[in-house]
Formats: structure tokens, C-alpha cells, sequence
């Protein structure tokens, strides 16, 4: 860890922590040191802080998104009228394309604008905003009607096997108001099916290689809390990818935009869930685990 000096009044260092089971935590220590005032001791004293690296760069995150968001949002909202004219124009154009290049041309350039369209609009959907009130909605339910419908547009996938659900660790069925949580049903959908999409892009071909699972967690002397993982069988991401793996415009493909995760953990927030990332021990056969965690609610009557 480095050699430590006690003529510095403060010290930092950044460590990581892999646990028993094989998860790994960054910690950022703080070594302070200062003269003890105690008498007849003579000795400095050492005053050891540990704190999570990953709150720390959320609070970075925040201050930082804060200010960027506000003028992304402004530039993505005058990005979609030029965008849109050039739209109608190259669908003009196409009616009156002839050659087989001309049309090519035209379908490169309808692609590309689908593809600035895209990335308006995952912009726009981060940008900040006051935090969703939240409709609550049956987990159990939502859930399943989310994979549900992503199975139904990647029937391959169904056939194939490749996905397991387990929702045993929820209440069951029977109890229809249980367990609750306050989440906005589009937004719950878009970060599952990001997850999910993910999951399987990073995946081997074998039948269950991507596992999701729903529990409840806590205890009942604190507020319990539905964790949603979705797990994969592929190769555990590296330690400098998993430091980046929320932030904004960061992919590991050439064709991605790098908002995919950023926009789950934004919309997260926004309805008072986290989502993160761990990783488990080789010996685990399902080592990359992406999870949400949504605390739980009292059922209203008012409920999806």
C-alpha cells in the first residue's frame, strides 16, 4: 500500500477489498495523523477513515452531471428540430432516387439520423429533473411482464432456453398486493430490458446463461428492501471496466453510446431505487451479477 509518513497531516490511499465469496469493494482510506495531547504520552496518534470509493464518486458524479445535464438538455433539444428537418428531407429525396447508390446513400443517412435520434433521446431522458413521485407497482407482476415481452420480441432466446427467472424469493403470487414498490412502470421496463439486453450480449451460448432473480432483503426490524439481479455466465468484467461501468459515453463497443447503464442508474434514482454491479468467485458459474434494489412499500389502492 505504500509507505506512510507521519509528517503528513493527511493521507490518501485507495484499496480494494475481495471479500470470502469473491466480491470485491474500493475502499479510499484516510490516514490522519496528529500529536497526542494526552500527558506523558508522547506517541503521535493515527486516525484511520475508510470510506466506500463508490459513494464517494457518486457525490463526484452529482456535483458534476449536475451542471452538465442542465446544458446537455439544451443542446439536445435544439439538436431535434435541424434533426428532424434532415429527416423530411432525405425522405423526400429517396421517393425521387433512382440509381441503386442514390438509394443507398439516402438509407445511410435515414440510419445515421435514427442513430442522433437515439442518442437525443437518452440524453434528454437523463437530464435532471425533480426525483418521480412513483406509481406503485406489483414487483412480482412487472417483473414478469417485462421478460415476458422481451422474450416475445427475441423468440430465439425462448427457444434456446437461455433464460431462467426465479422469483421465489418473493411472496407468494396469492398475496396480490405483495410486495410493493414505488417505481415507474416505463422506467422499471427500460432499465430490465437494458439489463437483460446486456446480459446477453456478455453470455455464453448455454441453456440458462443468464439467470434473473427477485428476493426480498432485511429484516423486519428495518425496512425491507426487493433486490432484482440479473446474472451472466460470461467472462467477469475487469477492474478498470467495472470502475466505469455507470458513467456517461463510456462502452466498450464501437457502435454503442455508452448511456446505456449511465441512463438505468440515473432512472433509478429518480424513482429512489441503486443499481450496481458485483462479481463473484470463478467458481461460480454466474460471476457477473448486475442488481437493483427498490425498498418496499405499503399497498394503495392506486396500483399497477
Amino acid at each position: 500500500m505504500g509507505q506512510f509518513n507521519p509528517s503528513n497531516s493527511l493521507h490518501l490511499q485507495k484499496i480494494l477489498l475481495t471479500f470470502d465469496d469473491q466480491t470485491r469493494r474500493r475502499l479510499q482510506m484516510r490516514l490522519k495523523f496528529t500529536k497526542n495531547k494526552t500527558p506523558n504520552l508522547q506517541a503521535d496518534l493515527c486516525v484511520i477513515f475508510l470510506e466506500d470509493l463508490q459513494r464517494i464518486n457518486a457525490r463526484e458524479r452529482q456535483d458534476k452531471l449536475a451542471a452538465m445535464g442542465r446544458m446537455s438538455a439544451g443542446i439536445a433539444h435544439e439538436i431535434r428540430n435541424p434533426l428532424a428537418a434532415i429527416s423530411q428531407a432525405n425522405a423526400l429525396l429517396s421517393e425521387d432516387s433512382i440509381t441503386l447508390s442514390q438509394q443507398q446513400l439516402c438509407q445511410m443517412v435515414a440510419a445515421n439520423v435514427q442513430r442522433l435520434k437515439k442518442i437525443v433521446d437518452d440524453v434528454l431522458a437523463v437530464a435532471p429533473s425533480t426525483r418521480n413521485k412513483g406509481t406503485q407497482i406489483n414487483i412480482r407482476h412487472a417483473l414478469q411482464e417485462t421478460i415476458d415481452q422481451w422474450l416475445a420480441l427475441n423468440p430465439e432466446l425462448n427457444r434456446q432456453q437461455r433464460i431462467k427467472v426465479n422469483l421465489l424469493g418473493l411472496p407468494p403470487a396469492a398475496l396480490e398486493q405483495k410486495p410493493m414498490v414505488c417505481f415507474e412502470p416505463e422506467h422499471f421496463k427500460r432499465v430490465m430490458i437494458n439489463l437483460l439486453d446486456n446480459a446477453v450480449q456478455h453470455s455464453s451460448q448455454d441453456i440458462h446463461a443468464v439467470q434473473v432473480n427477485a428476493q426480498c432483503v432485511g429484516q423486519a426490524s428495518n425496512a425491507l428492501q426487493v433486490m432484482v439481479s440479473v446474472f451472466s455466465d460470461g467472462p467477469a468484467i475487469e477492474a478498470n471496466i467495472e470502475s466505469a461501468l455507470f458513467e456517461p459515453f463510456f462502452s466498450t463497443r464501437s457502435q454503442g453510446t455508452g448511456l446505456g447503464l449511465h441512463i438505468c442508474r440515473e432512472l433509478c434514482t429518480q424513482n429512489g431505487a441503486s443499481i450496481d454491479y458485483r462479481s463473484h468467485a470463478p467458481t461460480q458459474k454466474h460471476r457477473n451479477e448486475f442488481y437493483i434494489l427498490m425498498p418496499m412499500t405499503s399497498p394503495t389502492s392506486e396500483t399497477t
